[in-house]
C-alpha cells in the first residue's frame, strides 16, 4: 500500500480481482484478434470488411492498455513501477501498439496499404503478441495447482501400491513361519517356503526401486506406519490397564476417542515428505544416537561413497573391513548357514542367519548398517554382500571403528552400544523360533526386548536364573546347566526349567553375552549393569530397532 493518500484509490482499483479478470479477458481477446489480423493480411481478405473491424479493434486496445499504464503508475509510482522487468517488457510492448495503431490511422486517412512504414507494422504486430507472456504469468499459477492435484494423486497411489508390497511381505513372512503346521510333506514345505522367500525378496527388491525414485513419499509412509504403530500399541496398553481395574471408564473412554481421532487423522497426512540429509541418518544409528561426541567423532572420519551396480562390499572369507550404511540402494547379502562354531557369533550382515537353513539370502535397502558384527568379532566374513542397485553408503573403516572403541570406553560405552544393538537383532530372530512366540508380530518382538538387560559378565563364572526373569537368551557363549549338566551353545534360548548356568568361555575366548527380559518383578543387578547407568526404561522401541526411515 503506498504511503501517499492520493494513489491508494489507483493502487486498490489495480489490484481488485474485477479488474485483473477483466485485463485477463481483454488480454485473451487482444492476442486472439491479433493473430486473426495477422492471418487476415497474408490471405485474400486483407482488404475485407473482417479486417477493417479488427483495425478499429486494434485501437481499443490500445487505448485500454494506455489508461491501464496511467492507473498503475498513480497507484505505484514510476520507480516502483518498473522495478519488475516484466512492466518494463509491457512498456515496451504497448509503444509499439502505439506506434503500429497512429502507422495504420495515417494508412487509413490516405486510404492507401501501400506504405513505407508496412515493414514497421508487421514489426509491430510481432512485438504486440508480447502480450502473451501476460497470459502466461497468470496461467502459470492455475498450472502449478493443477500439477501439484495431479502428483497428490500420483503420490496417493504409490502411497497405496507402497502398503500393499509392505502387507504382502509381512504376509509372505508370516505364512512361511506356519507351514510346518500347515503341510506334512516336507518337500512340499521346502519349496512353499522358498516361493514365500523369493516373493519376500522381489517385493524387499521393487519396494527398494520405489524409494529410490520417490524418497519423499517413501518417507511419508514410513513415518505414517510408525505412528500408526505407536497409537495401536497406546490403543492395546490402554485396553490392558483398563481389564486390570487401573482405569475408570471415564478416562479410558476419553483417551481412546483421543487415539481414534489421531487415527482418522493419519487419512490426511502428507503424501509425500522430504527426507533428512544423510548426516542425520548417520545420527541416528542405534548406537550412535544420544550421543553428540560419538556423532561428531564418526561425522568427521566417515566417508559417503558411491557404489555401482554389482560392486562387492565384501566376500566370503575376507577380513572385516568397516561399517557401512546405506543411505540409498539395495544390497544383496549371500552365503551359506553353517552349524554353531562353538558359541561364538558369525561375521554375517544378515540376521535372517540365525533363522535361516542352507543358503541364505537377503536384500537390505535404507537405513540397514552393514559389519557391526566383524568389529565386534572380528573375524573373516561369512556372507558376501553385493550392491544390487547403485548404492550410496557411509562408510566407518576398521581402523576407525577399533579407535573408537579404544577411545569411548566411559560406561555406557560404544562396545556396549555396539553389543547392544547386536544382541537385541540376534535375541529378536532367536525368540521368533520359540513356539510360544510364533504368532508374535516382529513389532511385538521388539517392544517386548525394548527393556532386556544386559549383564557384565566378564567377571563372572555363574549366573542365577530368577523366576521373574521371562527370557534368557545366550547371544554367544558356553553356558552348562548345573542341575543336569546340558550344554548351550549361543546363540541360543535358555529353556524356563533351568535355574542356574555356569558360564565359560568358547574356544574363541570371545565375550560372554545374555539378554535377559524380566517381567514387572524383575530388578536388574546392579553389580552386573553393563551400561554403567543403572537399568531404565528405553525412549522408543525405534531406539534399538530403527522402526522407520529417519525423515
Amino acid at each position: 500500500m503506498p504511503a501517499e493518500a492520493w494513489r491508494r484509490p489507483f493502487f486498490v482499483a489495480t489490484q481488485h480481482a474485477t479488474f485483473n479478470f477483466v485485463l485477463i479477458l481483454v488480454l485473451a481477446t487482444d492476442v486472439a484478434c491479433s493473430v486473426a489480423e495477422m492471418v487476415l493480411r497474408l490471405s485474400s481478405c486483407g482488404q475485407c470488411f473482417a479486417t477493417w473491424v479488427l483495425r478499429w479493434t486494434n485501437l481499443a486496445f490500445v487505448a485500454f492498455y494506455f489508461f491501464e499504464l496511467v492507473f498503475k503508475l498513480l497507484g505505484r509510482g514510476l520507480r516502483a513501477h518498473f522495478k519488475s522487468y516484466w512492466n518494463v517488457v509491457d512498456f515496451v510492448v504497448l509503444w509499439a501498439s502505439i506506434a503500429s495503431a497512429a502507422i495504420e490511422m495515417e494508412m487509413e486517412l490516405a486510404g492507401s496499404w501501400y506504405s513505407p512504414y508496412i515493414v514497421a507494422i508487421r514489426f509491430c504486430r510481432v512485438v504486440r503478441l508480447l502480450h502473451f507472456h501476460r497470459l502466461l504469468r497468470v496461467f502459470l499459477p492455475v498450472s502449478t495447482k493443477v500439477a501439484d492435484v495431479v502428483t497428490n494423486r500420483v503420490n496417493e497411489q504409490l502411497t497405496a501400491g507402497y502398503d500393499i508390497g509392505r502387507g504382502f511381505m509381512m504376509g509372505q513372512y508370516e505364512v512361511s513361519k506356519f507351514l510346518d503346521h500347515m503341510v506334512d510333506y516336507q518337500p512340499i514345505a521346502d519349496k512353499l517356503r522358498k516361493i514365500c522367500g523369493d516373493s519376500r525378496l522381489e517385493i524387499v527388491r521393487e519396494l527398494a526401486t520405489l524409494q529410490d525414485k520417490y524418497p519423499k513419499v517413501a518417507v511419508a509412509v514410513k513415518t505414517r506406519r510408525a505412528v500408526r504403530h505407536v497409537l495401536n500399541t497406546t490403543r492395546d496398553e490402554l485396553i490392558e490397564l483398563k481389564e486390570a481395574g487401573m482405569l475408570d471408564d471415564s478416562v479410558f473412554h476419553a483417551l481412546m476417542e483421543s487415539i481414534e481421532e489421531k487415527m482418522m487423522r493419519l487419512h490426511s497426512a502428507p503424501t509425500s515428505i522430504v527426507p533428512a540429509p544423510p548426516t542425520e541418518l548417520l545420527r541416528n544409528v542405534n548406537w550412535i544416537k544420544g550421543n553428540e561426541e560419538l556423532f561428531n567423532h564418526f561425522k568427521e572420519r566417515a566417508t559417503l561413497q558411491t557404489f555401482p551396480s554389482g560392486w562387492s562390499l565384501g566376500k566370503e572369507g575376507e577380513e572385516p573391513s568397516g561399517i557401512y550404511i546405506i543411505v540409498c540402494g539395495v544390497v544383496k547379502v549371500e552365503g551359506t548357514v553353517t552349524e554353531k562354531d562353538g558359541g561364538s557369533l558369525p561375521n554375517t550382515d544378515s540376521y535372517h542367519w540365525f533363522m535361516s537353513d542352507g543358503h541364505l539370502q537377503d536384500l537390505l535397502t535404507v537405513g540397514a548398517v552393514l559389519g557391526e558384527l566383524g568389529v565386534l568379532t572380528r573375524k573373516p566374513r561369512q556372507t558376501r554382500a553385493t550392491c544390487e542397485t547403485d548404492v550410496r553408503a557411509f562408510h566407518l573403516s576398521q581402523t576407525v571403528m577399533l579407535e573408537a572403541l579404544a577411545r569411548f570406553n566411559r560406561l555406557p560405552s560404544l562396545e556396549y552400544r555396539l553389543w547392544r544393538s547386536c544382541a537385541l537383532k540376534v535375541a529378536r530372530s532367536m525368540l521368533s523360533l520359540e513356539p510360544k512366540y510364533e504368532n508374535w508380530s516382529q513389532n511385538k518382538l521388539m517392544m517386548h526386548l525394548d527393556n532386556a538387560f544386559l549383564p557384565d559378565l566378564s567377571a563372572v563364572n555363574s549366573y542365577l536364573v530368577r523366576p521373574s526373569m521371562t527370557d534368557v537368551i545366550l547371544v554367544q557363549g558356553v553356558a552348562t546347566d548345573v542341575n543336569n549338566s546340558d550344554e548351550f551353545l549361543g546363540p541360543v534360548c535358555i529353556p524356563s526349567t533351568v535355574y542356574s548356568i555356569t558360564l565359560r568361555k568358547n574356544v574363541y575366548n570371545d565375550r560372554t553375552v545374555l539378554v535377559i527380559v524380566g517381567d514387572e518383578n524383575f530388578t536388574p543387578d546392579a553389580s552386573l549393569d553393563w551400561s554403567g547407568t543403572g537399568q531404565h526404561r528405553r525412549a522408543s522401541v525405534m531406539n534399538n530397532f530403527g522402526l522407520c526411515l529417519l525423515h
